[in-house]
């Protein structure tokens, strides 16, 4: 494929909030981790999760983690970005576009629900002060909305530290698996994106590809919703056209554009 970029998030209702950062927080202390260690779908040389939860151990641990995320009626949504392809909302920031692109499709989903969320974002990685300015433009496009989407069931949107946040690691594992997935890992990923399947939104239609699934152009890579995550038809202007669509790349396959 061709470059990427993603961003993507999960939903809790605040009724659920307390119960399952708890129990994640139990299951990592029963699988070993230290007090105060994250978890990531990849984690770096600095996590103790990267040497000492492996194999059958680590993916164990996915599964209860992604499990008791299920029983709590969590959501999800994935949103990759072809960096080379031309921006769907801002230009020349394929990262923000990812972040819009996702922010539209939580305030779709709130909408549907007839309820508002508070966003708790990830800190932005690099310097302060370009963090700083990524997070206040995602709290402008929130006040003023986008194009398509009138942003009035997101009121807020805070950055916190991961390290602190069992549920934005949680978010980290689903983001992160799902991207490994659609990127073509297939040695890891697969048996992890089964569980988070099911947890992805889904539109007034049924499909997952452009709600809780968007790679973007959507025309681009149209096909692999079919192949990814099942969908029959691809849903535009309220006409169904049936996937696969042959004229469009991964018409045979998720392997062969």
């Amino acid at each position: 494929m061709r470059p990427l970029v993603s961003a993507g998030g999960v939903y809790v209702r605040s009724e659920a909030l307390r119960s399952l950062e708890r129990i994640v927080d139990r299951l990592c202390a029963d699988y070993g981790f230290p007090a105060g260690e994250e978890f990531k779908w990849s984690p770096g040389r600095e996590l103790w999760m990267r040497s000492n939860l492996v194999a059958d151990n680590r993916s164990n641990f996915f599964r209860d983690v992604l499990g008791a995320a299920r029983e709590h009626e969590v959501q999800a949504i994935v949103v990759l970005v072809d960096v080379e392809a031309a921006s769907a909302i801002r230009a020349g920031d394929p990262a923000l576009d990812a972040t819009l692109l996702l922010l539209e499709r939580a305030n779709n989903l709130l909408r549907r629900k007839d309820r508002e969320a508070l966003v708790v974002a990830d800190e932005p990685s690099g310097d302060r002060e370009s963090g700083r300015a990524f997070v206040a433009e995602c709290i402008q496009v929130l006040r003023r909305g986008t194009k398509y989407v009138p942003m009035d069931r997101l009121p807020l949107l805070v950055a916190a530290d991961s390290k602190h946040t069992r549920l934005i690691q949680l978010s980290d594992l689903v983001t992160s698996c799902t991207v490994a997935y659609v990127g073509g890992e297939a040695k890891y990923s697969p048996r992890t994106f089964e569980l988070i399947e099911p947890m992805l939104v889904r539109s007034s239609y049924g499909q997952v590809g452009g709600t809780g699934l968007k790679i973007h152009p959507d025309l681009r890579y149209v096909n692999l919703y079919h192949w990814l995550v099942g969908d029959e038809y691809h849903v535009r202007g309220g006409v169904g056209f049936p996937l696969p669509m042959p004229k469009f790349a991964y018409a045979t396959g998720p392997t062969a554009p």
